[in-house]
C-alpha cells in the first residue's frame, strides 16, 4: 500500500509539472512570435496563477525533484514581465536555489539561477558563483555557453570583474570549436550573432585576445553602438 501510494503521488506530481510546463512552453512560443516584431509577450495574471498552482503542487508532492523545482522557478520568473509586480522574486529564486542544491552538477540549473538573479537586479556573490558554476560544469555545452554569454552581455556594465571574466572566457571558448565540425562552426556563428544582436561588439573585441587577427566580433559598418 505504501509503495502504491508513493507511486500515485509521484505520478500526480509529474502530471502537475507537465501541466505547468505546458504553460511555460506556450509562453515561450508566443514570446518568440512577439520578438519578431520587437515586442514582448506577457502572460495574464490568471495564466500565471494557474501555472504556479500546478508547479507548486508538483513540488509539494515531490520536493526532491530538481526539474519540478526548475519549473516552479520559471513559473514565478515569468512574473517579471508584469510591470510593477515584484512578488515573483523570492519564490523564483528560492525554487532555483533548491534545484541547484538537489542537482549541483547540472550547469543549466546554475545558469538559470544566474539569469533569475540578473532579472532581479541582484549582482552579488551568489550571481557570480552561479554564473561561474554554470561555466565550470558545462564548458563545452552549447546551450549553457549561449545562456551564460547572453545573461552576461545583457547587463554587461553591472557585472563584477569576476563575472566579466567568466563571460569572456566562455566567449573565447565558443570560437575554438574544430573548424572541420559543421556543428562547431554553427555554434561559433551563433555567438557572433548574439554579440551583434546585443550590440556588445566593441566591448568583446577590446577584451578578446586575437593576436593581430581581425576580431571575429567586429561590428559591421553602420551598426548600432554598445548599449549601457
Amino acid at each position: 500500500m505504501l509503495l502504491a501510494g508513493w507511486f500515485l503521488s509521484g505520478s500526480y506530481a509529474g502530471y502537475n509539472d507537465f501541466m505547468a510546463r505546458g504553460y511555460l512552453e506556450a509562453w515561450e512560443y508566443q514570446n518568440r512570435l512577439k520578438n519578431q516584431s520587437g515586442q514582448v509577450f506577457t502572460p495574464s495574471t490568471e495564466q500565471l496563477a494557474s501555472a504556479r498552482r500546478y508547479a507548486t503542487l508538483a513540488t509539494t508532492l515531490s520536493p526532491s525533484n530538481a526539474d519540478f523545482q526548475l519549473t516552479l522557478g520559471n513559473a514565478y520568473l515569468w512574473g517579471s514581465a508584469q510591470a510593477g509586480v515584484q512578488d515573483w522574486k523570492a519564490p523564483a529564486l528560492n525554487a532555483l536555489r533548491q534545484a541547484c542544491a538537489l542537482s549541483p552538477a547540472r550547469p543549466d540549473l546554475w545558469v538559470r539561477l544566474a539569469r533569475a538573479k540578473s532579472i532581479a537586479g541582484e549582482f552579488d556573490h551568489e550571481f557570480d558563483t552561479a554564473l561561474a558554476r554554470g561555466n565550470q560544469l558545462g564548458p563545452w555545452r552549447p546551450s549553457s555557453m549561449y545562456d551564460i554569454i547572453e545573461t552576461g552581455l545583457i547587463v554587461w556594465p553591472r557585472l563584477s570583474s569576476a563575472a566579466r571574466e567568466t563571460v569572456m572566457s566562455t566567449i573565447q571558448r565558443s570560437q575554438q570549436w574544430h573548424p572541420a565540425s559543421s556543428n562547431g562552426a554553427g555554434y561559433a556563428l551563433n555567438i557572433q550573432q548574439l554579440v551583434s544582436r546585443l550590440h556588445r561588439n566593441d566591448e568583446v573585441c577590446s577584451l578578446l585576445p586575437h593576436a593581430g587577427e581581425p576580431c571575429p566580433f567586429k561590428a559591421a559598418p553602420g551598426s548600432a553602438p554598445g548599449q549601457t
